[in-house]
């Protein structure tokens, strides 16, 4: 063989190597990205199912906890979830004798309906979790 023949066998097992580590951590973290977002549902599920809003600190939690899942959701979901969080940061917005404010967020909420709606099947079907449907 000769040496530009050996080079290239080289770099054809360090591409191969490249190529199954990288898969190989790809795959772990999908794994650790599940567990973690499916323990955060989990320990967030009060929240998630029946949100205390009576004050201004109950809102600023309720958003902190949708911000937090946004964050950490897997990529299958995570655009979801920031559409939920920022339905849920405008409805904390709303003024309710304003009714622009109160139809702004109604149409926010609405929006994002079918974000909801996947989260619920993902989180069912990943964490054998039942989420409220909206509506």
């Amino acid at each position: 063989m000769s040496r530009r023949s050996i080079g290239n066998l080289r770099a054809c097992a360090v591409l191969i190597g490249a190529i199954a580590l990288v898969t190989a951590c790809s795959d772990d973290t999908s794994v650790d990205s599940a567990e973690q977002y499916c323990g955060l549902v989990t320990v967030n599920q009060a929240t998630l199912t029946s949100p205390s809003v009576a004050t201004p600190i109950d809102v600023a939690a309720t958003l902190a906890v949708y911000d937090e899942l946004a964050e950490a959701a897997p990529l299958a979901i995570a655009p979801e979830w920031t559409t939920l969080a920022e339905a849920v940061r405008t409805a904390s917005t709303v003024v309710p004798d304003d009714p622009a404010s109160v139809q702004r967020a109604a149409d926010t909420a609405r929006a994002a309906e079918p974000a909801a709606r996947s989260i619920i099947d993902y989180t069912a079907s990943t964490c054998g979790i039942s989420l409220p449907t909206p509506g």
